[in-house]
């Protein structure tokens, strides 16, 4: 199967869930990620605003940030994305894809360790990852080759996980996925 019909075969799976059924998925998600050892550990916290058809991850953002932790979230520019600090829904506005982006100033990372929760398409068992494949993470990640230590969490509902996917050399691999 290639990266395109892959794509459509879990967009059309998502057709058979209701509203409320991938909320429901999204809450045991998020319940998983919060007792994660890393990311309890961890002051640094990259996640992503979903779109509609993502693990809903605002209830997440927004509990990560009464803990106090650092949370940042991607700002597209152009074919790359940046990271801003997320400092509540007040410093949002609609950005680039129709997603909600904080409005604070650039960040230029330095700290010992980030947990980076990634969304995808869909994941296989090994960690790969298929995203929308416009390769905005995977440039991400690329540029900070390893200057920074990260942990890779890939959050997908349960029907994106599958046994294996196509993938390439460049794509950048998961540490684990939680579904």
């Amino acid at each position: 199967m290639t990266k395109s019909e892959l794509r459509y075969r879990i967009k059309s799976e998502k057709t058979k869930y209701s509203d409320a059924d991938l909320q429901k998925m999204s809450d045991d998600i998020i319940c998983k990620v919060l007792a994660d050892a890393d990311v309890l550990s961890s002051q640094h916290i990259m996640l992503y605003y979903p779109l509609a058809d993502e693990v809903n991850t605002i209830p997440l953002i927004e509990h990560l940030y009464a803990m106090h932790k650092t949370v940042y979230l991607p700002v597209t520019v152009g074919d790359d994305i940046i990271l801003r600090t997320y400092e509540g829904q007040e410093k949002m506005q609609c950005g680039a894809f129709r997603i909600m982006e904080p409005t604070t100033e650039d960040v230029v990372l330095s700290c010992d360790q980030l947990v980076v929760l990634v969304p995808g398409v869909a994941f296989d068992m090994a960690g790969h990852r298929l995203g929308r494949g416009r390769g905005y993470y995977d440039r991400w990640f690329a540029s900070y080759n390893s200057t920074i230590p990260m942990i890779k969490i890939g959050i997908c509902f349960p029907f994106q996980m599958m046994q294996e996917i196509p993938y390439e050399i460049h794509d950048v691999m998961m540490d684990r996925v939680v579904c």
